[in-house]
């Protein structure tokens, strides 16, 4: 074993000579001899024959150096630790065990794990270790196992390693709410991966207005392979959509964003109830995306988040009150043939016969511009509730509004839709006509021919489904409420 230090004592003296010392001298010698073992127990001895025939004790203490063959790079390429150990006089210490740390630093990468490398010199005093550390930033010092001081740290910084994410659909354009299959592939430049296993691939609508998220596909189920391997991914956007396509396995890998564009047509043709001569005034945001398949026609009571919008805008103290109004959430195809989800507020008692009948509209494809509660529309500027002027111009349907009357607010008659007994729809295929008024615009007053959206009729179909659930309709009124059903 090399030597691990250097320390010249006193001769080693003859026992017959150790006879005739004084208590004192006795007494030193014993303190002497308690040093030396000790150092003994703590060091090797390199030639202890050749130091004892000297007549002298020769301690050394070897000393370690490191460097590192570079100090960043990516993962899967390994770094080469230098090491040597020299004692006190620059020669090489062979054959001694050093111990080569590989420590996080803890201001840039405090929650990655520390590892550790033993390794025993050459004839050389020196040994190389390949190091392959995860992705961080690290600390690489070395120190000779018996003496265990450690060199400065170096720093190293690996990179993650660069892999490449791929992804395209099956079809350039689908109906809305179909299936599509987006194929994944993961490929890397590093040959070392290529049978790694790399955890999952996140997968995003970027473009809204798709709420449908994809966020993780376990690799384990549906991608798990080697790199190259492809799997695929099945989504179902709404409208066209454009899907983000990332890495998600570990910090080991990175890859930049890839992204696949899946293109949608309506589920039922786009149709139109304007000619050119009549269109609503304002356009708003499409509605919400459709939940569920069919109509999905749910009642619920009324959310605090909703009620709070409603407060100070389509009801206010002295309305009916909450506990008497109920939530109508349902499905509803627009004039472009998507499918939207609307929200509707009427009043208890009536609440589940509304639901059915507007299950009965998406079955027969009836047309609807918009269902938004009121209060989107801010509040009316010429009586109480929210502003029905507005969302006439912008033909929405809707329900509860404790509001007067259109064209009565100078006699503050009090609507149906106050107490949540009336609904009015699609306002500008189906216009209120009171005296000279024809709200909200006069083209579909003298136009009743069966277009999109249009209640023609008693004997139509989308009449009778308020009416068969004992709805009474503007349209056979004397001033004319085409777009009116009250119950």
């Amino acid at each position: 074993m090399p030597s691990l230090g250097r320390l010249t004592s006193t001769p080693i003296l003859s026992p017959a000579r150790r006879l005739v010392r004084s208590d004192r001298s006795r007494r030193s010698a014993v303190r002497l001899a308690i040093v030396s073992v000790a150092v003994v127990g703590l060091v090797n001895f390199a030639d202890p024959t050749a130091a004892f025939a000297a007549g002298r004790l020769t301690i050394t203490t070897p000393t370690a150096s490191l460097a590192l063959d570079q100090s960043s790079t990516t993962y899967g390429a390994t770094v080469t630790a230098h090491v040597v150990v020299v004692d006190d006089t620059q020669a090489p210490v062979p054959n001694i065990a050093v111990m080569i740390y590989v420590r996080p630093n803890p201001l840039l990468s405090p929650t990655a794990v520390p590892t550790s490398l033993d390794a025993t010199t050459g004839p050389d005093g020196r040994v190389a270790v390949a190091l392959l550390p995860h992705a961080a930033s690290w600390l690489v010092s070395v120190a000779v196992v018996d003496v265990g001081v450690e060199t400065t740290p170096i720093p190293l910084t690996v990179l993650p390693a660069p892999i490449t994410v791929t992804a395209s659909s099956s079809a350039q354009v689908v109906t809305s709410r179909a299936r599509a299959t987006l194929t994944v592939q993961l490929r890397s430049p590093t040959a070392v991966f290529a049978q790694l296993v790399l955890g999952h691939v996140v997968v995003r609508a970027q473009t809204l207005p798709d709420k449908n998220f994809y966020p993780v596909v376990p690799v384990g189920q549906t991608l798990l392979g080697p790199l190259g391997a492809s799997a695929t991914v099945t989504v179902r956007p709404w409208r066209t959509t454009t899907y983000r396509v990332t890495y998600g396995g570990n910090s080991d890998f990175v890859s930049p964003t890839t992204t696949v564009t899946v293109a949608t047509r309506g589920e039922l043709p786009m149709v139109s109830s304007e000619p050119s001569r009549s269109s609503p005034r304002v356009r708003y945001p499409i509605g919400l995306p459709p939940v569920g398949m069919d109509a999905h026609a749910t009642v619920t009571v009324i959310p605090n988040a909703v009620w709070t919008s409603m407060v100070g805008v389509s009801w206010r103290p002295g309305c009916t009150s909450r506990s008497n109004l109920l939530l109508v959430s349902v499905n509803y195809f627009g004039f472009d043939g998507y499918t939207y989800r609307g929200q509707i507020i009427v009043r208890r008692t009536i609440a589940h016969r509304v639901a059915d009948a507007f299950t009965q509209l998406y079955r027969q494809h009836f047309r609807i511009r918009s269902i938004f509660l009121p209060d989107r529309f801010g509040r009316s500027s010429v009586g109480p509730g929210a502003n029905d002027y507005a969302q006439m111009r912008a033909d929405n349907t809707s329900g509860f509004n404790c509001r007067y009357i259109d064209g009565s607010e100078a006699w503050r008659v009090w609507s149906a839709h106050a107490a949540g007994v009336a609904l009015d729809i699609n306002p500008w295929e189906n216009p209120y006509l009171v005296g000279h008024l024809q709200l909200p615009d006069h083209y579909f007053a003298g136009h009743r021919a069966a277009l999109p959206g249009v209640l023609t009729g008693t004997g139509s179909a989308a009449v009778r489904d308020f009416t068969a659930r004992g709805a009474s309709w503007g349209g056979t009124w004397g001033l004319k409420d085409f777009q009116h059903f009250q119950w």
